[in-house]
């Protein structure tokens, strides 16, 4: 069975021979909109420039199958990517129409309409979230805690950050380094666990809890997940370095118990190298400490 290739993907440099062929099985099966004839000539146009130029032929109702059919795409490359599965391309468009048509059917019901879903204010649709995984919390005992996160800047550069502190909050060691352009988020995460672990270790930490908000790297290191290709030497190395402590526990916490990393990640673009902060910190970082500390 054919994978599906979006190398360059919709994301980077335009559609792939791969997603025209899902455009077109779609168009003969289900008579859905072709792309612009226009859009063949545009391989290595941003993906900001290719939507708008869709935007300039097409009207309102075409461009939200486009979507449908965009974020499929999407879903099933990760598929390809993180869990190694095969998609042929009518296997692609035979999902995008039934969930499309399952889309439609439930949006008639809620609306009372032919079908057509009526935009509705967004601040209702907003989940707050709460519990112990959107706060910071202190690790117990003898526990220290490690916080990690990694970031992309607007011109697509990464860079990593982490926080260790101890059970009264206080941080014994913050960290930050750019990692340049052409490094997945996962790949940045994956670095600012690494770098992290590294730190403890230099403080002769035996009981760590480490925390961070990407999925993918917590649950690999806690063998739920199947490890990403692209992190799987940097999950190793840090696999041979957690050795060193007595105890190492791995959680998952919610972006809104991260902001203390979040900010010294999003500091690091400044920084080429890797660079430790100590105390005394500046004020913006001070505040997050001390809102952490507070729940």
């Amino acid at each position: 069975m054919e994978k599906i290739d979006v190398a360059p993907s919709f994301i980077q440099k335009g559609a792939s021979m791969a997603d025209w062929q899902v455009f077109s099985c779609l168009n003969a099966f289900d008579s859905w909109p072709l792309l612009p004839d226009s859009c063949d000539q545009l391989e290595s146009s941003s993906f900001r420039f290719w939507i708008e130029k869709c935007h300039s032929v097409s009207d309102g109702a075409t461009i939200s199958k486009f979507a449908f059919v965009w974020w499929f795409i999407w879903f099933t490359r990760n598929k390809v990517i993180f869990n190694e599965e095969g998609f042929s391309s009518r296997k692609v468009c035979f999902m995008i129409s039934i969930f499309f048509a399952q889309w439609l059917k439930t949006a008639a019901q809620e609306d009372g309409d032919s079908g057509i879903p009526v935009p509705r204010p967004l601040v209702n649709s907003i989940a707050v979230r709460t519990g112990i995984n959107s706060v910071w919390i202190p690790p117990i005992g003898n526990f220290y805690k490690l916080n990690f996160d990694g970031s992309k800047d607007s011109t697509g550069n990464s860079a990593l950050g982490f926080v260790i502190r101890d059970s009264k909050g206080e941080v014994l060691l913050a960290g930050a380094k750019s990692l340049g352009p052409h490094i997945s988020i996962v790949q940045a995460e994956a670095w600012a666990l690494s770098e992290g672990i590294k730190g403890a270790i230099s403080l002769d930490i035996s009981h760590l809890v480490v925390e961070g908000d990407n999925l993918a790297v917590i649950n690999s290191m806690k063998n739920v997940w199947r490890i990403p290709w692209e992190i799987s030497n940097i999950i190793s190395d840090v696999g041979v370095d957690v050795r060193f402590f007595v105890e190492c526990q791995f959680r998952h916490c919610f972006r809104e118990a991260n902001q203390a990393v979040d900010f010294m990640a999003n500091k690091a673009h400044h920084h080429q190298s890797l660079l430790y902060w100590f105390s005394p910190y500046c004020m913006n970082f001070s505040l997050i400490i001390r809102k952490d500390v507070l729940g």
